[in-house]
């Protein structure tokens, strides 16, 4: 992201696959930053910081890049065969969120 790479981007096929994210455009419906499905519960079960849910609804955050994310490629939501991720799995919390907004939520708050 903006130059940065990201620990998953080192995960074989993960550098394609969200290539293949950031060429899906965002539905008419969703031409505003909003998660698809939301994760029930996201803030009281500890999945994130109250602050990481506040970056991509902030004003700082209005930039063209409005794609759809995925916003969680951890090694636990990679399918993986013959070492290369094939499939993402759980969607909670993706959406029409934007490079920009992940890359801001990954500086402030995943590797700080």
């Amino acid at each position: 992201v903006n130059g940065q790479v990201l620990a998953q981007e080192r995960l074989l096929g993960a550098k394609k696959i969200l290539h293949q994210l950031h060429n899906l455009k965002s539905p008419e419906k969703l031409q505003a930053r909003s998660y698809v499905v939301p994760g029930p519960n996201i803030l009281v079960n500890g999945r994130i910081s109250p602050s990481e849910e506040k970056i991509p609804f902030s004003g700082q955050n209005d930039g063209p890049d409005l794609i759809f994310m995925h916003n969680n490629v951890a090694t636990t939501n990679c399918i993986i065969d013959n070492v290369s991720i094939v499939e993402l799995i759980d969607l909670k919390m993706a959406g029409s969120l934007g490079w920009r907004t992940v890359g801001i939520i990954h500086r402030r708050i995943i590797t700080p």
